[in-house]
Order: structure tokens, then C-alpha cells, then sequence
């Protein structure tokens, strides 16, 4: 289990990396990179089941880092940043491969993130993007026992198994957390969105 001070420092790491990134830095580009391309691989392949799109949308993430790193306003951690790109990208890909296809898509367990458009598509899209950031920041400003559990299972999408096993508790304490956490995020984001 990382401690806070570990996560701390390797939010300030990927937070100076993504600084690099907006100023050029190819080599902060590829830190990044080679910190994060397996684990957003993985988050993809989860979501898509075919290693040659996953393979083929993860790049596109970092691609889209590389563009558009100006765009990280801070509020949340890098990495919630870059699987929320990811996330984006899968709905994407697969609705450009057509309704078919799009039933190969597992739904991240955030309500929301589905509601929002594909942000490729136009003027509505800064909505969506300020829509799943509010999410983001939500997931950020929640206790962190709820915290921890709703960035691996609604952002990183991994089982309750696994996070316990990341964790070191229990499986029924991640339920109880996840849906803790869920229920605060749907007041929260629902607040935001003046509902």
C-alpha cells in the first residue's frame, strides 16, 4: 500500500513531468510515458477487449498529452487526468466502429462520465470536458478512504479484488467505501450542476 507521502511524491513528480510537458520537453514527455503507457494500456484493453485498438487508443492519449498538457488546470492528479483522456478515447473509438461494437465497451462505474459526449465532436465538447474535470475534482476532495477506492475502481476501473489487494483491506470494505464514495460523488456532481 502507497502511503500518502509516496502519493504526494509522485503527484508533484508527474505534476513537474506534465509542466515539462507543456513547455516541450520531450524527455519529460517521455518520463510520462514510460510511467503511465502500460497502466493506460491496460485501463484501455479493459474497456475495448482487443489488444490492437487498446494498443492504438493508448497512443492516442499520449498523443493527446503531448497536444494538449496546457489543458491540465491542476484540480486533480495526473494520472485521474490521463485515465479520464483514456476513458474518453475508448467511448470514442468505438463509436466510430459503430453501434455493433460499441457493446465491447465496460461502462466505468462513474454515472456520469457515460452522460458525456464524445469531446472530438464540437463546441458542446468543453462542456463535457469541464463536466467530467468537476468529477475529477470531486474524486479528489473526497475523504481519502473514499479517495483512494473510488480513483482505482470508477478512474482506473480495477475489481474490488485488486483494490483490496492494492490496498491491504478487506473486499467487502471496498464495496462499503465504493459505494460511499459514489454516493457523495452523485451529491456533489449533482450540487455542481445546480440540481
Amino acid at each position: 500500500m502507497q502511503s500518502d507521502i509516496q502519493r504526494t511524491e509522485a503527484d508533484r513528480r508527474d505534476r513537474r513531468l506534465l509542466e515539462g510537458v507543456t513547455s516541450g520537453d520531450e524527455e519529460a514527455f517521455q518520463n510520462l510515458f514510460r510511467l503511465y503507457y502500460t497502466r493506460v494500456k491496460a485501463f484501455v484493453l479493459s474497456r475495448v477487449s482487443e489488444p490492437a485498438l487498446a494498443e492504438e487508443i493508448a497512443g492516442d492519449v499520449f498523443f493527446e498529452v503531448w497536444r494538449n498538457a496546457d489543458r491540465f488546470r491542476g484540480a486533480s492528479k495526473v494520472s485521474s487526468w490521463l485515465f479520464g483522456i483514456a476513458h474518453y478515447r475508448c467511448l470514442a473509438a468505438l463509436r466510430h466502429r459503430g453501434a455493433a461494437k460499441r457493446s465491447k465497451v465496460v461502462p466505468t462505474n462513474v454515472e456520469y462520465l457515460h452522460a458525456v459526449p464524445d469531446p472530438s465532436h464540437g463546441p458542446e465538447d468543453n462542456d463535457s470536458r469541464e463536466e467530467l474535470q468537476m468529477v475529477m475534482d470531486e474524486i479528489e476532495r473526497l475523504p481519502e478512504t473514499y479517495r483512494a477506492v473510488a480513483e482505482l475502481a470508477l478512474i482506473e476501473g480495477l475489481s474490488h479484488d485488486e483494490i483490496a489487494k492494492r490496498l491491504g483491506i478487506r473486499p467487502d470494505n471496498v464495496r462499503t467505501r465504493v459505494s460511499r464514495a459514489r454516493a457523495q460523488l452523485r451529491r456533489r456532481v449533482g450540487r455542481g450542476r445546480g440540481h
